[in-house]
């Protein structure tokens, strides 16, 4: 009979405790914002626990709202299902925020736990004799409590308290945990005494080979959380580790952690990937520690989810923990902020922002965005441009989804003879605004200048590898304009985490392409250039992550590598990287000869303001200085690989110039004008390339050299021609972009 109510109670059946809990009971909204149109709706799902955190299944429940005589709720009572949930649409055509609450055999329910991506909702109220650790998800992810736990008053009703010893929570491995795809981590947690002293404490980790595939942690009182990548070696973390101690003795913190995972069509965080978030009293938006690392596939061990300690028995936390929650995948702001405070507020109204402005007037060749900013329930902004003065909502005119808490975006992609017509509209999740009125610009042209613009094809602003206060894209992106950068290409590691911060500091002087990205899984890393969104590496070959990159437009090519026996769907080649140049052997014979026109880039690899001092790396030859300008030069492969400031060269095939397509008939005579300046010293060695093989070298020692050569005529078969220009002086080389010479198609 015993083992009979055992059964029962595991399966979510009658109960000593089965009468329905407030506190495990809880209200999830999503989407929390719609117009107030009576038509389109908030949803609203109705979590109902017994006392002891079992399923309350077919039990009647009825929804109210604090604005009873405006909304609507359909149905007025539902009967909760066999995982004790009930949906309801709430509709209303006054504007304004209602707070919603359900009520369940008598029982008030008003705390507000979002249910979306939940894989564990721990609260710790109604653990029995027992141990067991209800999951209040519907994934029934339960738990069990080993070494005896104090149960103790919470932040919400009762929490555990763990000794820093042996005392923790185990819960079976679960595919729904793995966190392959994403994971978040949040809980409230009362750290004992001695929290400055403890190397590492785990709130909450999932496996524990090589310290986890994913986990929340205090580190000497500093925020932490990590990952691992199912493409990096076993023993290699993902880690977000706050600089400060962020986490005081004795005093409740509201702690979150999370990777925001692989979804391709999650393109809305472009601020980090590995993030660290702690608050007190009030909630803080801001995080305190952050990684821009991570469009990979999560390693999975298959091993347990603890609570209060790593799986090995090891980095025991000591202190309260309550209120443990586990996603996967990231929660947007407002989604942490209304966990954080139980809120079950939504809101009718949505419209879009007021006073959508377009500023032609500020940047040449630029148009400047800007509007006042929705309330907090607004999750993004998306902006439709359009040719014709009537903007339709259409896929085809969707120009950027920004991210909520932004009011401003500089639209870059436009010609200085044209006219553009923009919307913007708001929305909660799924739920949109009607858009806003047109508004209308026609971008003024920069200043002809045309000439080599000095800057460089691989620089990160955000921290990866390396930690510093000041790698911000602000502060590094500040250094490369006072060594008088004329333009940089952001790659982030595997995010375009910095796009719109780093397009910010660009002015008319200089230019940022804040959407590029390094590619990295774990082998040969790449730059994307001109991306419309990042590449995700998981369970994509090389050659596919190229495809992505060049079906957008974009450029894609290898760093850092020879990269020899590499996919041919390429258009650059990083031949230098810092200082360090690379054979080029598989440019010239994997590519250059086959026809293939891929154009010489160039790399700083700058991480951080104290690297950005390596200087140019990649020289472009472009009309003006403008961002189409630049980036229009770049695609036609006008383009000089150098290591260094100082040195420049050109190369002129009869009427073509570097990156050109020369197209002549056999018996054509071929004209070869080269143009090479030293700013300081002597350039002590020219070489002609044709066909990957040295046909001319001169030996000027002087700081400007131009010639004509004649070579022979053209002989109606393919070949090409680039440049490598020596200052022994200076220690310098720039090396050209080929012109390729082939007969007439």
């Amino acid at each position: 009979m015993i083992f009979f109510v055992w059964l029962l109670m595991a399966a979510g059946g009658a109960s000593a405790q089965a009468s329905v809990s407030q506190l495990n009971s809880f209200i999830s909204c999503k989407p929390f914002a719609a117009k107030s149109d009576g038509k389109q709706a908030c949803i609203v799902i109705v979590a109902v626990r017994n006392a002891d955190g079992t399923i309350a299944k077919g039990k009647t429940v009825s929804l109210q709202s604090s604005r009873s005589d405006h909304d609507v709720i359909e149905p007025s009572e539902a009967v909760t299902d066999e995982r004790g949930i009930t949906h309801f649409e709430v509709r209303s055509s006054q504007s304004g925020t209602s707070t919603i609450t359900a009520i369940c055999d008598g029982v008030e329910i008003e705390r507000g736990i979002l249910l979306d991506g939940a894989v564990g909702i721990y609260t710790f109220d109604g653990i029995e004799t027992d141990n067991i650790v209800r999951d209040l998800s519907l994934q029934e992810n339960h738990g069990k409590l080993f070494g005896g736990p104090e149960l103790v008053p919470g932040k919400t009703g009762q929490a555990i308290f763990l000794d820093g010893h042996s005392q923790h929570v185990e819960i079976p491995n679960a595919p729904s945990m793995s966190g392959a795809d994403g994971s978040y981590i949040e809980a409230w947690v009362r750290a004992d005494t001695d929290v400055n002293d403890r190397e590492l404490q785990i709130i909450a980790q999932k496996s524990y080979a090589h310290r986890g595939d994913y986990a929340l942690a205090l580190n000497k009182g500093r925020i932490v959380y990590h990952y691992r990548s199912a493409q990096r070696p076993k023993d290699q973390l993902e880690e977000a580790l706050s600089l400060a101690r962020v986490v005081q003795p004795e005093t409740w913190r509201h702690t979150v952690g999370f990777w925001e995972g692989s979804d391709i069509e999650e393109r809305v965080r472009h601020h980090g990937y590995v993030r660290g978030y702690v608050s007190g009293e009030t909630f803080d938006p801001q995080p305190k520690s952050q990684q821009v690392e991570g469009i990979w596939m999560g390693r999975k061990e298959g091993q347990p989810f603890s609570i209060g300690r790593s799986g090995d028995d090891s980095s025991h936390f000591h202190g309260t923990i309550d209120e443990v929650r586990v996603y996967n995948r990231a929660l947007y702001d407002e989604e942490m902020r209304r966990n954080y405070s139980g809120d079950t507020t939504i809101t009718f109204g949505l419209e879009p922002p007021s006073d959508f402005q377009a500023d032609d007037q500020t940047l040449p060749e630029c148009v400047v965005l800007a509007w006042d900013l929705c309330g907090p329930e607004v999750t993004t902004y998306e902006i439709y441009r359009s040719d014709h003065s009537d903007v339709t909502i259409t896929p085809e005119n969707l120009l950027i989804v920004v991210p909520h808490g932004r009011d401003h975006f500089r639209d870059y992609n436009v010609r200085f003879d044209s006219s553009y017509h923009y919307r913007i509209l708001a929305k909660s999740f799924t739920n949109a605004s009607l858009a806003s009125e047109v508004v209308s610009a026609t971008p003024f042209p920069a200043a002809k200048e045309e000439k080599w613009y000095l800057g460089d094809g691989h620089f990160h602003t955000f921290t990866h590898d390396v930690i510093a206060e000041d790698f911000t894209p602000e502060l590094t992106l500040a250094e490369a304009k006072k060594l008088e950068f004329d333009f940089v290409l952001v790659t982030e590691h595997n995010s375009l985490g910095s796009y719109f911060r780093a397009e910010d500091q660009a002015t008319e002087d200089f230019i940022v392409f804040g959407n590029g990205q390094e590619i990295s899984d774990g082998g040969k890393h790449r730059t994307g250039a001109f991306l419309r969104h990042f590449i995700p590496t998981a369970n994509q070959s090389v050659q596919e992550q190229n495809a992505m990159a060049l079906s957008m437009g974009a450029e894609v090519g290898p760093n850092h590598s020879e990269y020899r026996e590499g996919p041919n769907n390429i258009t650059l080649f990083e031949l230098v990287n810092d200082r360090d140049w690379y054979s080029f052997d598989t440019w010239d014979n994997q590519y250059l000869k086959k026809g293939i026109p891929v154009i010489a880039k160039g790399g700083s690899d700058a991480h951080g303001r104290w690297s950005v001092k390596r200087g140019i790396r990649w020289c472009v030859w472009a009309e003006r200085h403008s961002y189409m300008a630049i980036k229009e030069a770049i695609q036609k492969g006008r383009t000089l690989a150098v290591d260094g400031k100082g040195l420049l060269c050109m190369l002129r095939v009869n009427e073509a110039m570097i990156g050109d397509r020369l197209q002549i008939t056999s018996g054509t005579p071929l004209e070869i004008k080269i143009d090479a300046t030293a700013d300081e010293g002597a350039i002590t060695e020219v070489k002609l390339i044709k066909y990957g093989e040295v046909i001319k070298t001169w030996e000027p020692n002087t700081s400007q050299f131009k010639t004509t050569w004649n070579d022979k005529d053209f002989d109606g078969q393919s070949t090409y021609y680039r440049l490598e220009v020596e200052s022994e002086e200076l220690e310098l080389k720039a090396v050209s972009s080929a012109i390729f010479v082939v007969e007439p198609s």
